[in-house]
């Protein structure tokens, strides 16, 4: 194909409108020229402008409550010191307010906080294979898909993975079954993050995962485990700090 072939392909591709073997066969392209792959991160950014999100591939969204990580998790070249755990009282929350707690959850997480994974040429056949599946469903879910999207991170999730596509593939799990209201499956997704290295994850993710647990809580009514957890975020002075405070404040009225 010509590069003006494959820009055509592309834009079919972030609009869905590609079959599996068309697919396939782009992504051939990628793999054999990082510049086609580029291009495709080009078109997949200005797809996501004209919806008004400012979203940027290796740029933070300052419009997103959710606080977008600075860049897409890179995979072999994070370096991430590990998160700091703050101890904090733990004592039997008393929850009084007439408001439903699950009206202070998140209503859903923003899917411009979803990652894609870096791809090499030098990687193993089933290694880069599993990368690109991962960019697949970002793609269809940044594109509106998110039941296939969510599909084929399932299948990844059951098959042979590297420790880096297993954190990937848990967050980005944990995003979608969150706004599908599966909390449990979600729950799950983001603490699987827990017991990986801090090399393999970065902080913002951790950070990221805790916030989202403390509203997992929150929409299932679990009080108590919500108010513990923000706690930790509030006293962290992460990035989500001032928004747990604000939370705390509004639960302790």
């Amino acid at each position: 194909m010509t590069e003006k072939e494959i820009s055509i392909q592309i834009t079919r591709y972030i609009n869905g409108e590609l079959n599996d073997h068309e697919e396939d066969l782009l992504w051939e392209q990628f793999l054999s020229e990082k510049k086609y792959y580029q291009l495709f991160e080009t078109e997949l950014n200005l797809a996501d402008l004209y919806r008004n999100k400012n979203f940027s591939i290796d740029k933070p969204d300052n419009n997103n409550n959710n606080n977008a990580p600075e860049r897409l998790f890179s995979l072999w070249t994070a370096s991430v010191a590990a998160l700091v755990l703050v101890t904090s009282m733990l004592y039997i929350f008393s929850y009084q307010s007439d408001t439903q707690p699950a009206t202070y959850a998140l209503s859903e997480i923003e899917l411009t906080q979803m990652l894609g994974s870096n791809i090499f040429r030098d990687e193993s056949p089933d290694a880069a294979q599993n990368d690109q599946q991962i960019n697949r469903a970002l793609t269809l879910a940044l594109s509106g898909n998110t039941e296939q999207a969510t599909e084929i991170l399932d299948s990844l999730a059951s098959g042979t993975l590297t420790p880096a596509q297993k954190a990937l593939v848990s967050y980005n799990l944990g995003i979608l079954t969150y706004n599908q209201s599966k909390f449990e499956q979600s729950l799950e997704n983001f603490r699987e993050l827990d017991g990986e290295q801090p090399d393999i994850i970065p902080e913002y993710i951790v950070e990221n995962s805790k916030w989202y647990i403390s509203n997992i809580h929150l929409s299932r009514g679990d009080v108590n485990l919500s108010v513990q957890l923000l706690r930790q975020i509030a006293s962290a002075e992460g990035t989500h700090s001032e928004k747990a405070a604000e939370l705390l404040s509004m639960l302790e009225e």
